[in-house]
This record gives structure tokens, sequence and C-alpha cells, in this order.
């Protein structure tokens, strides 16, 4: 071609043959810099961007198409005359950073035989994923007389970046020295990756060379592939395409064998040299339809029809400038090379077979270029192949398109199943949000309870975070006491107390800790008395509660609800009488549980509160009482730096109650204000939609763990959440434990099946076939 940008990157490009001596010199790099900048040519720098998936193939087919247009934007953002190279690396996690980084250490106690036990199911789980991980690379080329320029390039080019990629809905970011050398160290050194050392200010003073790095003990050049080290490496390249490639192109390459690397190399042109260039093959095509006919009309063959072959090439032509004129379509020269590994030679070759066998791109190997073909390959933003294909921007997304699903995979992260898609684990790490809050949502039978209990129980075993659980129903004491918790069971004439009126230090919202915890007992003596008080009991009570905590900080004492209905019977006023009488009840009366000192453990860093014995009468007052001891425990906590995990099951009993709701929404902001992170687990969306306190609550929290959902559930949460049709339906019908998972930004449908013959599984189930009781 005679494109005078192509003639500029190729003189660019040249460089005087030089056959490499060692490992180090077959990089084609001639220095490097801290922040992550190349140097690849005598005027080419060059610097990549790691980028995250997105949801594009389970996307509707209307999100999927503007997905795909986006990411022609994102290709076409550089502008005219850009080079860069996009790389799919598919390989082996490092199994020691993995299991460092996911597995329970052993603490040597009692516990130790669940870690054990968990340890076993997540290698058995990444055992079954292959162990296979994907990285996505954009290496961006600039043409620079120094470093200071390209370093100006590329600072406006992050910004573009950052920008065209967040509104894909993907993140990108750059990879300074250290991550660009770990990429070639991982690829060259598999199974050595927590070997991995490189200090750059330690490199400068020693004089060391950076390609020590990460180059492999030994390159053996063979006429149709590597032997780098102990395994077999083969690059291969495409010289043609089909008529219509499918945008799965690179998910189907990178399904084939499970160590690919995949780049595509890119030089944007000029539109104005595109068409330039077109109409020069435009008039060469019909320069020769005119030879022919004059020939034909020499012979008096005056009906001759012109050849098929050319007049394809016109009307391909035709085709070609009308895109590029009319349709704001752009030129592109695009390399596809790939290289895959194997530890054998046998391997290699199947492997081999199997990718040329690919329909939608026709591959051979880089017979006699391997080494080239490699260096092209690997994410230095060189091109040492001579073998460029021209395609449109459309149908560069098409082939090139890198993305399938989101995966998380977040170090120190909670099992919460596989992903029902990549079958690769789903590891969550809610530190990593900005809001912590989580709504667990499904039909009764759906496994909501279990997969609570999953999650708890791995804090648990982890941390030494403390987890508080509200639980209506009694279905997580026998797991609590399991794990050494204590569980506290409220009824009236049982034998556990809470008292209402214990406060901590940096009780509620405000400056004053008395103050706020007067305003809930006001709420607490609203829900006894069954309606709201006049304006004149509430002054006589908030006179009574606060002398009474200035009387116990006087006296270093604990006051309770009895001392409070003894200083109401001193008032001389009317009302102090009716709520002493209102007290009766609850202080000397039969429901008098939260009337006296606290005599159960409350110290225990796993607490479990069930209400599943108290009389109905008295449970909007215990649920009340159990909010009020979660603010307590969370602001003790807050203040020594102790995160807190607060689960509420059945929680639409919670909102069912106005005074129940409101109070408990103080709570939940309250929570999230304190370094808690607050668990709502309930069946009932429509009670959680119906007030607007609750549904921001819901709208606000960053983790939805959506199971099975009945129609209409579907669909509020559909709207909530802006959730395509085509994902919703990973909770229609959806079995035991399986669903979507709403994480931040990213929807993922997951599966999440506990192996049954464990003692875990044993401790999670609800099921009564399965052994689960109840304390009756």
């Amino acid at each position: 071609m005679a494109l005078p940008t192509l003639k500029q990157i190729n003189a660019a490009r040249r460089e005087r043959l030089k056959l490499p001596r060692t490992v180090q010199e077959v990089t084609p790099v001639r220095a490097v810099y801290e922040d992550g900048v190349f140097q690849v040519g005598e005027r080419l720098w060059s610097k990549t961007y790691q980028f995250s998936d997105i949801n594009y193939l389970v996307a509707a087919q209307e999100e999927r198409e503007a997905m795909f247009r986006r990411y022609e934007s994102v290709l076409g953002c550089l502008g005219a005359g850009a080079t860069y190279q996009i790389t799919v690396n598919d390989r082996r996690l490092n199994m020691r950073a993995w299991e460092d980084a996911t597995l329970m250490p052993l603490e040597g106690d009692a516990l130790d035989d669940y870690r054990k036990e968990y340890n076993a199911i997540l290698r058995r789980q990444i055992q079954e994923s292959d162990g296979i991980q994907q990285e996505k690379y954009i290496t961006i080329t600039a043409f620079k007389p120094d470093v200071a320029a390209a370093r100006a390039y590329f600072s406006r080019i992050s910004t573009t970046l950052q920008s065209n990629f967040a509104a894909l809905g993907a993140r990108i970011w750059e990879l300074d020295l250290t991550a660009r050398l770990r990429l070639l160290h991982d690829f060259y050194r598999p199974r050595e990756e927590d070997r991995f050392q490189f200090d750059f200010p330690s490199a400068l003073r020693l004089g060391a060379d950076f390609r020590d790095a990460f180059s492999p003990a030994s390159i053996t050049r063979h006429s149709g592939y590597l032997r780098l080290g102990g395994r077999y490496a083969r690059a291969l390249f495409a010289i043609d395409y089909a008529s219509y490639v499918q945008d799965d192109l690179v998910s189907r390459l990178t399904d084939i064998c499970p160590n690919v690397l995949i780049s595509f190399h890119v030089v944007a042109i000029p539109t104005d040299e595109a068409e330039k260039e077109v109409q020069r093959y435009q008039d060469g095509v019909e320069a020769g339809i005119s030879r022919w006919q004059q020939s034909q009309n020499r012979n008096n063959n005056f009906s001759a029809v012109i050849p098929y072959d050319r007049a394809r090439q016109r009307e391909e032509l035709a085709a070609f400038m009308d895109e590029l004129t009319t349709q704001d379509q752009t030129m592109n020269l695009v390399t596809m090379t790939l290289v895959h590994t194997a530890d054998t030679l046998e391997r290699l070759d199947a492997d081999t077979q199997s990718l040329m066998q690919i329909r939608d791109v026709r591959l051979i190997p880089a017979t006699f270029q391997q080494l080239s073909a490699l260096q092209t390959t690997l994410p230095f933003g060189v091109n040492r192949i001579s073998v460029s294909r021209t395609l449109l921007s459309r149908c560069l997304a098409a082939v090139s398109m890198p993305f399938r699903v989101q995966e998380i995979q977040e170090e120190h992260g909670v099992w919460l199943g596989k992903n029902a898609l990549s079958r690769n684990m789903i590891l969550c790490n809610r530190a990593n949000l900005q809001n912590q809050g989580m709504f667990i949502l499904g039909v009764p039978g759906s496994g909501k309870s279990m997969i609570a209990k999953i999650i708890l129980t791995l804090v648990y075993l982890t941390t030494q975070d403390h987890i508080l659980i509200n639980d209506p129903e009694g279905e997580y004491a026998e797991l609590v006491r399991a794990l050494g918790g204590t569980v506290v069971d409220l009824y009236a004439g049982g034998d556990a107390h809470i008292n209402a009126m214990d406060i901590e230090a940096g009780y509620g919202d405000g400056l004053s800790d008395a103050v706020d915890k007067a305003q809930y007992i006001l709420t607490l003596m609203e829900q006894m008395a069954g309606g709201d008080l006049t304006a004149q009991e509430q002054s006589v009570l908030d006179r009574c509660v606060l002398d009474l905590y200035a009387l116990a900080k006087r006296e270093s004492r604990t006051v309770t609800l009895r001392d409070l209905r003894e200083d109401l019977l001193k008032q001389a006023e009317e009302e102090a009488q009716r709520l002493a009488l209102i007290l009766e009840r609850f202080t000397t009366g039969s429901l008098d549980i939260f009337a006296h000192e606290t005599n159960v453990n409350l110290h225990n860093r796993l607490i479990c509160f069930t209400l599943r014995k108290m009389q109905k009468q008295l449970r909007p007052t215990g649920q009340l009482a159990i909010t009020d001891f979660l603010i307590n425990r969370v602001n003790a906590n807050a203040a020594q730096g102790v995160r807190t995990h607060i689960y509420t099951d059945e929680t639409q009993t919670f909102y069912q109650n106005p005074t129940s709701a409101a109070f408990f929404d103080t709570a939940w902001r309250i929570f999230r204000k304190r370094g808690a992170y607050p668990t709502a687990i309930t069946q009932n969306i429509a009670v959680v939609l119906a007030d607007p306190k609750t549904s921001t609550q819901l709208s606000n929290s960053e983790i939805i763990i959506m199971l099975n959902q009945s129609a209409p559930d579907r669909e509020r949460l559909r709207q909530v959440f802006q959730i395509p049709e085509e994902q919703m339906n990973y909770v229609r019908d959806a079995e035991e434990g399986c669903g979507l998972l709403r994480y931040g930004k990213s929807v993922i449908p997951f599966v999440n099946r506990f192996p049954k013959n464990t003692k875990l599984y044993s401790l999670f189930t609800t099921k009564p076939e399965e052994g689960f009781r109840v304390d009756v």
C-alpha cells in the first residue's frame, strides 16, 4: 500500500537486523521507566493498560448491540494514525498466591476442622474450573522524539481511555513497570509466579538488567515452534478472515486450549488517506474492466458480460467506499497473532490443529518466524510480522471483541459460588465496596438462609470481626452454638434478660448519648402504649430518662426500666402516672424480659437473638430492644476499631411495623457509618419497596443476592436495578442456591451448591429431612 501513515510507521519501525545471542536479547525493549513506559525502538515508546470484563455474552440483544457500538467507539477514540495492540491472555492461576489470598489459615482451635473442610472445598472448585484466569490489555505505541513527549501523549490517551471504557461499563488502569514485568515473567515462567522479584531503584544502583527479572532459562528455536525453558510454544498468525466474522471469535479461540495469548496490532488510517487508497484501487479495477471490454470489442464480442471476479471487485470496493464516506467507518490495518503453549509437543500439535479449524479466520503457523511472532504477540507494542489485513472499524470490533462475562475474584474474598457462565469461583470482599449493605432475596425454599449461613460462617472463621444475628425463627441457633457463639432466646417467662436502657459511649447519631437514648425510650414507650404519646407525656418521659442517666453516671451504676417506672411514680403530673401504668406490665408484670439487668453473655463475638418463642404482643417491643442492642454493640466495636456484621432474617417482620421500620432505617444508616456491614434477608420484596425509606436501603446496597423470584417480584427488581430481561431469567424458576448476584455495578449469574457430605453443610441446611431442627 502507498499510504503515507504506513510508510511513516514502517520507517520508524525499521531497525538493523541483529540476531539475539542471549535470551535477554530476545526482548524487543531498549529501556524501561518506573511509570511503565517501554522504549521499543529508536523513536518508539509503548505503555500498557489492563481493562476489566463486562457481561457481553449474557446481555440482551439490544444491549449487546449497544455494547458493541460502544466498543467500536473505544477502538476509534485514539484517533487516526494511532497504533495500538489489543491482547487477551488466558493463563493458569498462580496457585500459591491464590492459596495465600483465598484459603483459611488454621488457628489451632476447635474450629480448624471446619477450616480444613472449607479449604478442601475451594481446592475442588478451582480444579473444576481448570484454574484459568483471563486478562485483557491494550498497549499504545507512540512515535515520539523522546520519553517526555511520549509521556505527555500517554497522559492524554489515559484520560480518553478512562472515559470511553467507563461508558462501556469497564474499568481500565495503567500498568507500572513492576506490573508489566510481572506479566512477562508469568508468561515465560509459569508455576514460578511467586518467585518474581524486581526493585527498580536497586536495579539502577546495581546496574542489573531488567530482562533478568522475567526471561526464561532458555529459548530454543525451531522452524515451527519454540522451546521456552521446559515448555513448548507455537505462534500462529491470521492470513484471511471470513466474509462474516462472529463477535465471539476470541472467546472460541480461548476455549480451545487453556494457555493462549492473542493479540491484534492495529494501525488506524486517516480517512482522507483511506479514501485515496480505495479510489486508487477502484481506478485500477475500472481500468482493467475497460481493457477487457476493449479486447472483447476488437473480437466483435459486444455483448460479453463482465467476468464475475472483476464485477465482484467493483461491488466490494464500492461498498467499502460507501462505508468510509457515509457510515463513519475507519479503515484499519490489522495483524492478528496468537501464541499457545503446552507441556508436550504432542499436546501442542493437537491444540494447533484445533485452532486452525476455526472457520471465521484462517490461521497458519509462523514458519521460520516463530521468534518474531512471539515478540509481536506479547504486549510490547511492536509488530515484527508483515502480514496485515484491511478491516473497517465494525469488522475490527467483531474480530477482536475481548469481552465475555464479568468475574469477581477479589483477594481475601468470601466464596459465594460459581459464575454460571464461566464456571469460575466468585470471591467477594465487601471491604472493597463503597457501601457494604447487602440484601438476600428469594421465595421460601430458594436458599436464602443457607447462603447467609455460608457467608457469616466464612467471615467468622477467617476474621476477628463480630457477628450479630437477628433470627426471628431460630434457624441459626444450632450453627451459632457449633461455632461457640451465644444464643439469646428471648420470650416472656424465659431466663434470658436484656436491659433496654443499656447505653454505650457514642450511642446514636448525635453528640449526646443520653439524648439519643431518650429518643429510643420514647419510641419503645409508644410501642408499648400502642400509639403516639402526647406532647406532655413526651416531656415528662424525656425529663425522667435524662435524670436517670445523669444519676447513673454520678453513681457509676446501671439503670433499668424498673428504675424508670419508679421515677415516674414519684412525679406529680398525671401523665407520669399514666406512663408508669403502661410500664407496669413490662417491668413487674409478665412481659418483664427487658426490665432487668442483662444476664446473658453479650461479649461473645458471635451472638444470635431469636424471638421464636416470644409472645406475639411482645415481638414489636423485642425487635426494638434487639435493634437498640445492635446499635450499642456497633458503637462499642467502632470505638475499638472492630468491624461488625449484622444479619437480620425475615426482615419483612420489621418493615411491617411502622415504628420498627423507622427505627430499623435509622439503625441501617448508623451501621454504615460505624464500620458495620448490615445484611437483610427477606422473601417479600413488595414489603421492602412499599416504603420509600426501606426501598432506599435496597437501592443503596451494593450487594444484592437474588435467588428464585416470583413473577411480580422479578419485574419489580428488574425495574429497580435496570437489569435486562435476559439476565432476570436466571431467577425464573431457579434451583435452590442459584440466581443473580449484583455486586457493585456488576450483575453475574451464579450457582451455589455447597457439598452435602460435609460437616458445614449439616450446620447450614434448613431442611428437616436433612436433620435441621429448631429449639422447641
